[in-house]
């Protein structure tokens, strides 16, 4: 892959999930708040797993369609 097609590729991923990323953002800092205060100990760990599964699906299914060469 091309370093400019890569680098379009995360642009586009950035500008088109901004929104989602500031409010799983906002969610793992709470859970991570929580974890902390140990009023709920999962959390981190369940909210982080929300957050890979979403990476994961949004950027390398939909936005990693590039060839890899």
């Amino acid at each position: 892959m091309d370093v400019q097609v890569f680098w379009n590729v995360i642009g586009n991923y950035n500008e088109k999930t901004w929104i989602i990323q500031i409010i799983l953002l906002i969610f793992v800092l709470l859970a991570v708040t929580l974890s902390y205060m140990r009023k709920v100990k999962w959390t981190a760990k369940f909210v982080l797993g929300i957050v890979n599964l979403f990476i994961g699906i949004a950027f390398f299914a939909w936005y990693g369609t590039e060839p890899i060469l």
